[in-house]
């Protein structure tokens, strides 16, 4: 009788101890759990999609850029802004330069936008538009036009293509949340 009960504690105690060690894939719908793990490219995927947009757009593949990582639309993963400088007749000219804003996932980065003319400094702010943070820019250098502080608003695709033709916006000094390309 003893021999039998200490078999019953050791069989239900290695049951137990069994049952934490995994997960039981048809409880969780058939896929690992591990699948929905937020994982962040690196910054070498950045160069990646900048190579494959110059030679999908026939870019320069000589071209100069900078980038800063910073999470624009909340899921946990730095998307990339990137302000390209060279050569200076291509990507830029007297009222600034391109801005290409990346997203970023699992395996890389795509691109969301395009925007032109840019100069820096330009500001990352905490109010957010569709989901993503407003990137706000000074824009001049326009002989018929005042200078004036606008706000690129995400309109659920894309952030604007020129941000030129924005309205001058109030800023308050929450939206100079993170200064980027000084």
């Amino acid at each position: 009788m003893a021999l039998s009960f200490s078999r019953s504690v050791l069989a239900l105690s290695l049951g137990l101890v069994l049952a934490g060690c995994g997960t039981d894939p048809m409880r969780d719908g058939g896929l690992p759990t591990s699948s929905n793990e937020i994982r962040e490219p690196g910054d070498e995927m950045i160069d990646v999609a900048i190579q494959n947009y110059l030679k999908a757009n026939k870019g320069p593949l000589y071209s100069k850029y900078d980038y800063t990582r910073v999470d624009l639309d909340g899921d946990g993963r730095r998307d990339a802004l990137v302000m390209f400088s060279g050569p200076h007749s291509y990507w830029c000219d007297l009222n600034g330069c391109s801005l290409a804003v990346l997203k970023a996932s699992n395996d890389g980065f795509t691109i969301v936008s395009e925007s032109f003319p840019v100069r820096g400094p330009l500001y990352v702010a905490e109010t957010k538009t569709e989901g993503w943070k407003n990137l706000i820019i000074h824009v001049s250098g326009q002989a018929y036009a005042d200078a004036k502080n606008v706000a690129m608003q995400f309109d659920g695709i894309t952030y604007p293509r020129n941000p030129f033709f924005l309205p001058g916006t109030q800023v308050s000094q929450a939206d100079f949340a993170k200064k980027v390309f000084p």
